[in-house]
């Protein structure tokens, strides 16, 4: 899937999303609607845009108690996301330096 066509959804602590990235990435508000499940949630959707020079975007997303993170990796003018296994180590050692805090989720890097 390209990062272009994903959307990500935010509705406080139970449905949000952090982005990681060797560059600065805009997170672009698309729409907002109202769930209802126990009670009224808004729901906020955006679109992420990698700075032009990025290499990488990680997301983290969680829901409720659970959290995935997806990787999208440049190629060519599209960022395409990518299974865990596949991301090089020397990627991973990278994402790990910038953000020391992954490295609980992120099996270790040779």
């Amino acid at each position: 899937m390209r990062l272009s066509g994903c959307r990500f959804y935010n509705s406080g602590e139970e449905l949000n999303f952090s982005i990681f990235s060797d560059g600065i990435c805009r997170a672009k508000h698309i729409e907002s609607f109202v769930m209802n499940v126990l009670r009224e949630i808004q729901v906020d959707v955006y679109e992420i845009a990698p700075a032009i020079g990025s290499r990488w975007v990680l997301v983290s997303q969680t829901n409720s108690d659970e959290t995935i993170y997806k990787w999208f990796l440049r190629k060519g003018d599209e960022f395409l996301e990518t299974e865990e296994r596949d991301v090089p180590n020397r990627l991973r050692s990278e994402v790990l330096r910038r953000f020391p805090r992954l490295a609980a989720w992120m099996p270790t890097a040779a």
